[in-house]
């Protein structure tokens, strides 16, 4: 009876010990994950309000080239082959999205100007006479890598890029980064839009 009695007490010694480690563990990481995803949510915010600023000053630009060239947006659909409804939605005060990079790009490459200016980021036009043969965007991404020193793995941990798991799929060209995300590399790199995609120096 007596050594049961002490198997009963080392047992519950333990039971007791192992309980207060459990729930040690399980405060330490349920804190962090909130931690990270209460990061991940800010993450989310900021970069949802940046986009939307960008879209807004890329409806006031669209409108204001319209303006100062006298061009309808018929007239635009016609001479760059972008959907007439599309431009449209974003001359619209309610347009709360921004065009894909290719639709930038044949405005920008229409209007003469920068890809900045296009999205009314800077106020003077900085490139008049954009090269209009492009380099593949995979290859001309690598050699501005190579050639600032940078590794995919720094890129990321500069917090500046929305989807940072992107950069390997934009290095192999599986995939193209969206204006959002050319404006936020571009950044990154400190460079313009423009030299990141080969339209000017």
């Amino acid at each position: 009876m007596v050594i049961v009695g002490q198997i009963r007490h080392l047992f519950i010694s333990f039971f007791r010990k192992f309980c207060i480690i459990f729930n040690y563990f399980v405060k330490k990481y349920a804190t962090r994950d909130i931690l990270n995803k209460s990061c991940e949510e800010q993450c989310n915010i900021y970069f949802g309000r940046k986009e939307m600023d960008i879209v807004s000053s890329f409806t006031a630009r669209l409108n204001e080239l319209m303006k100062e060239t006298g061009l309808t947006p018929k007239q635009i659909s016609e001479s760059t082959g972008i959907d007439l409804t599309e431009l449209m939605h974003w001359k619209s005060d309610k347009n709360k999205k921004l065009p894909s990079t290719r639709n930038l790009l044949k405005l920008a490459d229409f209007f003469r100007c920068s890809f900045a200016y296009m999205l009314g980021l800077e106020n003077e036009n900085s490139l008049p006479n954009p090269r209009q043969e492009l380099p593949v965007f995979s290859e001309r991404l690598c050699k501005i890598l190579e050639k600032k020193q940078l590794k995919v793995f720094v890129l990321k941990r500069t917090g500046k890029i929305q989807f940072k798991s992107s950069i390997n799929n934009w290095k192999t060209g599986r995939t193209m980064p969206n204006v959002f995300n050319l404006v936020c590399l571009a950044e990154t790199l400190n460079c313009s839009v423009d030299y990141l995609l080969g339209r000017g120096d």
